[in-house]
């Protein structure tokens, strides 16, 4: 049993940057140009099976838990300069290198809004359904840009946002990547997934695909 081959996008080079408060995918073009896209109006061909790693799709350390320090944007307040990184520190020696740095600067606490459970659950079946069941995307279309960009404002709102984005982010993910695992790669379960992934997703209550069969194609 193998799982839908990796297809890499080639003649394209960008960065594609996730911001927590604004609800865009954030387009940095090897020209320098950025451009930004709400989630909703991305085209649907990129929730296929393939456009990922499969890599990717199997790993459950999204937060590089056993670094000794992690730092990235994803929980950290959205501003138009994009400066703002959230920082984790794990260990002593993860003080010791955030202290070679402190004085060039400036620190605050951790702020969040929102109800990232809430978001996780709406989004279970939308984000994982299209990968397990890639038939439903069908014909789907892309919403127009000017709603998805009302929709991406509404979101940046009313939705999770700081810590309480990092967290809807993660949890989605884990449950997105169990999914894939266990549709895909069932005899991998145990050893490719973590004893707390499995929590989370009795935690969440995740019991859309449960009658699902595995993927059968090679």
């Amino acid at each position: 049993m193998g799982v839908p081959p990796y297809q890499p996008i080639s003649g394209y080079r960008a960065e594609f940057r996730v911001h927590a408060g604004c609800y865009k995918v954030h387009i940095v073009h090897s020209t320098g140009k950025t451009e930004k896209i709400p989630f909703f109006s991305l085209p649907a061909a990129v929730l296929k099976v393939g456009v990922f790693s499969n890599s990717c799709m199997s790993c459950f350390d999204y937060i590089n838990s056993l670094a000794d320090i992690t730092v990235g944007y994803f929980g950290a307040p959205y501003t138009p300069e994009g400066k703002l990184q959230w920082v984790l520190v794990r260990t002593e020696k993860g003080r010791q290198l955030l202290d070679l740095i402190r004085s060039d600067i400036t620190v605050s606490a951790e702020t969040g809004s929102g109800d990232s459970f809430g978001a996780v659950k709406a989004s279970v079946q939308p984000t994982i359904g299209p990968i397990l069941q890639p038939h439903l995307l069908g014909d789907r279309r892309s919403m127009p840009l000017l709603f998805g960009k009302l929709l991406s404002a509404l979101k940046a709102r009313k939705g999770p946002g700081g810590i309480e984005f990092a967290r809807y982010s993660i949890d989605i993910h884990a449950l997105r990547n169990y999914f894939f695992v266990r549709h895909y790669t069932p005899r991998r379960l145990d050893i490719l997934v973590p004893e707390h992934i499995h929590h989370l997703v009795k935690q969440y209550d995740v019991t859309d695909f449960d009658d699902l069969p595995p993927f059968a194609g090679k």
